[in-house]
């Protein structure tokens, strides 16, 4: 058990939940997925469920659409949240997505078939200001939060395909007019 990063879930799980939207459970999501052979295309989402861990994330949609044959031949997606409050954040799920038979029913009382869209979380990132989540140790925030999920345990991932390093300042700096490795302070 990693428990920075079982902390670390816990804490996206709840800053989503927490998320101004309309489905009572928290903000839709943007659902993205490769349509074979073109860009990927993004949908906004009902999100029904988070699983406490973070392992599955269950959406739903009516078995006609698009997307439903879309993920039939690949299931990788990624779902996308975006928090508007403060000096904002995001959080991003990747994982693989499969397909659950559900009888649902219109406004109007009638039965249509739809698919509850599970997905299975195998890698959550996220850059978030309040709360705090981000890899850069001196919190000037350009650097996401990355945790993967292998045979049922989410561990932090070091990012070491940003070149990141956390004994040194950021590579971006957040001063304005200021290039990165430049200091602000002027010469006497």
């Amino acid at each position: 058990m990693d428990a920075p990063a079982d902390a670390l879930v816990r804490t996206l799980r709840q800053l989503i939940i927490a998320l101004p939207g309309k489905t009572g459970f928290g903000a839709t999501a943007v659902l993205t997925n490769s349509c074979g052979g073109g860009a990927p295309r993004g949908r906004l989402q009902q999100v029904l469920d988070i699983a406490e861990d973070f392992s599955q994330v269950k959406l739903v949609t009516w078995d006609q659409t698009r997307k439903v044959k879309e993920l039939a031949v690949n299931p990788n997606v990624t779902l996308f949240w975006t928090n508007p409050i403060g000096d904002m954040g995001w959080v991003s799920a990747t994982g693989k997505a499969s397909l659950e038979a559900v009888q649902l029913v219109d406004k109007a009382g009638q039965p249509y078939g739809g698919l509850n869209i599970v997905v299975a979380v195998e890698r959550l990132e996220a850059l978030n200001y309040e709360p705090s989540i981000m890899a850069d140790a001196n919190g000037e925030g350009w650097i996401p939060q990355v945790i993967t999920r292998e045979s049922g345990t989410w561990r932090v991932v070091e990012l070491q395909e940003y070149g990141y390093d956390p004994e040194i300042a950021s590579p971006v700096r957040t001063e304005q007019g200021v290039p990165p490795g430049a200091s602000s302070t002027t010469p006497s």
